[in-house]
């Protein structure tokens, strides 16, 4: 049976990535979520926790795909560099500031010096993505679902297509092998049986087109 390991975003646990779980446990996986302290960690200190829940599935010779929304993707994205030969599958990134976070920014900003205490948020503004080489092309095949809904989020000084967190732009990277989009909030994106089907396709088929 092949694993998937589900990474949640920034200010989240485990349990947000439940739905996405139980869809591709009911199309045949063995989809695995774990906790990462995302809120006042770094990702760096959040690869290092993804590691130690990885560990145990090292040994065996089957696909293991990675799937991470938001922080999660980068986290996914830097684990399965510094570690290839972990990755025997492919990955999906929902809605992943690939190019670091315009919102984020400005919440550093507005936060002033207690921004510092949350590592997550420093670590998906774009200096930071700039200098942990997240801009670099990914050697592993990556899939980006890009959410487009933000009419919740009107008010947000975010430019262009977004989600209500990130923008479309945002979400795009070096190298990626397929993108596509979907008429989704950021907080809702991951939680759609719509969002699990392309995911599942990808992990099997390397595209999102049918």
């Amino acid at each position: 049976m092949e694993k998937v390991i589900l990474a949640h975003g920034f200010l989240r646990t485990q349990r947000d990535m439940y739905p996405l779980r139980n869809y591709l446990q009911d199309f045949g996986y063995d989809a695995r979520t774990v906790n990462l302290p995302t809120t006042f960690k770094s990702l760096e200190a959040c690869c290092t926790t993804c590691s130690m829940a990885v560990e145990p599935l090292l040994g065996e010779e089957i696909p293991l795909h990675f799937v991470g929304h938001s922080m999660g993707g980068l986290i996914v994205r830097m684990f399965v560099e510094d570690i290839p030969a972990v990755c025997r599958g492919r990955c999906v990134l929902i809605g992943p500031p690939n190019n670091g976070s315009l919102l984020a920014e400005q919440a550093a900003r507005l936060l002033g010096p207690l921004a510092r205490l949350f590592g997550g948020l420093q670590s998906l503004r774009p200096g930071a993505i700039k200098s942990n080489s997240l801009l670099a092309r990914c050697s592993t095949p990556c899939g980006v679902i890009a959410g487009t809904d933000h009419r919740l989020f009107r008010g947000l000084l975010l430019p262009r297509e977004h989600d209500g967190m990130v923008t479309v732009e945002e979400t795009r990277m070096p190298g990626m092998a397929d993108f596509i989009t979907l008429p989704y909030v950021h907080t809702e994106i991951h939680r759609k049986r719509e969002t699990a089907v392309l995911v599942d396709r990808f992990l099997q088929t390397g595209t999102f087109r049918q």
